[in-house]
């Protein structure tokens, strides 16, 4: 403490503190007695927490028999509900804030398994597709009649929505509404009646999109999403794809499909994340990203045409039309790697079309070959790139040229009319030329100039 003294004057004057190393010791031994508290705390909470998400799995694998099903399901969601008593109490009660915080958090987790089980009871009653996966077996969760299914959509519904809203509201304040309507809309995937890995795979991708979509426009600006309570909060959305997804895996395996909706839903959420990230980081990321939505893209692409659903004049352009989208799209992300990018487009979209041509002609793959073309061309113009333009010139012109050879039938070329007809077009060509050489020549130095503006 500071001494105090009056000076001949009658003044106040201070005297320099003393050090006492008896009480820097003390300081010191209660601040690392604080820091054990809380190093304590902390791992009591992630125990605890990992105990109550274990307990609420068990209803997942179904593992005890006492009871009906409509009331082991009641168990789960008064489970649910105690959670969050014990978050209010841990608040508002004991006046500690984590603990109510870690309460909620947990709550959130819990939530996509009251709605995984909730699909098993709904899909009992109302499944579109139980010929073709349950193959004989019963259901894992089965309601008494469709009315009772419909009953605990309702309850589920009036009793979870409070509690994911008091969760929201303590995590992320402002973006309290955007979370709870994407976590509901998300959660109400795994409530569809269908099982079939070729429908589930499509609605996890969905869902994945819409989540890095929400994720990247709305929510990641608000201070309050970007703290980790406010993760912990954006990152709930993620838990009912990840169970609908695992879900698939374990009772509905289909390795191609749901390998190939994992990279893909894994791919999307990097790409959204890759401006997020600082400029030395972003190529590396986005560049994994699109490499993960290639390999989901191909996983697919393998397992529809083992099912003969691409075959023939579908197998190139449905496996390299998506692939050249894909890259035309990264090619717009701030990473400088534009060009690769384009090049890479203009690539696929010309190895999709041309020579599918030559391998399965016909009307359609001529259309496909000129249109696919001239988008490419066009787009290419638009982009100002030289790559993508000259594609799609190229796809153009090889439509062209099949068409001519194949009306001008090749082994009768050597009919006088054939020739005398492209005699006359080239002695017109050459007069042309003659004629309109300066002015010919002034266009094509005109268009190399815009040319050397554009990029590759």
């Amino acid at each position: 403490m500071n001494s105090v003294s009056l000076d001949m004057h009658g003044a106040v004057s201070q005297r320099a503190p003393t050090l006492d190393p008896l009480s820097d010791q003390k300081l010191a031994a209660a601040s690392d007695g604080i820091a054990a508290s809380r190093r304590l705390g902390r791992i009591l909470r992630i125990v605890g927490g990992a105990l109550l998400i274990a307990s609420a799995s068990t209803f997942l694998l179904h593992r005890w028999e006492q009871g009906s099903d409509l009331m082991r399901y009641g168990m789960l969601l008064l489970h649910t509900v105690f959670l969050t008593a014990a978050a209010l109490f841990c608040g508002l009660g004991v006046k500690e804030s984590r603990g109510a915080r870690t309460f909620l958090a947990i709550t959130l987790a819990i939530v996509p398994i009251n709605a995984t089980v909730l699909g098993g009871l709904v899909y009992s009653q109302f499944a579109r597709d139980a010929n073709q996966v349950m193959l004989g077996q019963s259901f894992l969760w089965v309601a008494p009649n469709a009315l009772a299914a419909l009953a605990c959509v309702v309850v589920t519904a009036v009793v979870l929505a409070p509690v994911a809203w008091i969760a929201f509201r303590t995590l992320a304040k402002s973006q309290a509404a955007s979370l709870l309507f994407a976590f509901g809309l998300m959660n109400s995937l795994l409530l569809l009646p269908w099982r079939l890995p070729a429908v589930t795979t499509l609605i996890a991708v969905a869902g994945a999109l819409v989540v890095a979509v929400l994720d990247t426009r709305r929510l990641r600006h608000a201070p309050a999403a970007r703290t980790l309570e406010g993760r912990i909060a954006r990152g709930a959305l993620l838990l009912p794809i990840a169970l609908l997804l695992a879900r698939g895996m374990h009772l509905y395996p289909s390795f191609l499909l749901e390998g190939g909706a994992l990279l893909l839903a894994v791919g999307s959420l990097l790409t959204a994340c890759a401006g997020r990230v600082t400029a030395q980081h972003q190529r590396g990321l986005g560049a994994l990203g699109l490499c993960l939505l290639l390999g989901g893209w191909s996983f697919w692409w393998l397992h529809w045409c083992q099912a003969e659903v691409f075959t023939g004049a579908l197998v190139l352009p449905s496996l390299f039309l998506p692939l050249s989208a894909l890259f035309l799209r990264a090619a717009r992300s701030p990473e400088g790697l534009g060009a690769t990018y384009r090049a890479c487009a203009a690539l696929f979209a010309l190895v999709a079309v041309v020579p599918n041509l030559w391998f399965h002609p016909g009307l359609w793959t001529l259309l496909a070959c000129a249109s696919v073309g001239a988008i490419v061309g066009a787009v290419g113009a638009w982009a100002k790139s030289k790559l993508l333009t000259a594609g799609g010139l190229v796809a153009v012109v090889t439509a062209i040229a099949y068409q001519i050879c194949g009306n001008l039938e090749l082994e009768r070329l050597k009919h006088w009319a054939v020739l005398s007809a492209l005699g006359m077009l080239l002695i017109i060509v050459a007069s042309y030329w003659e004629r309109y050489q300066a002015s010919i020549v002034r266009r094509l130095g005109h268009w190399r100039a815009l040319a050397r503006e554009w990029d590759y």
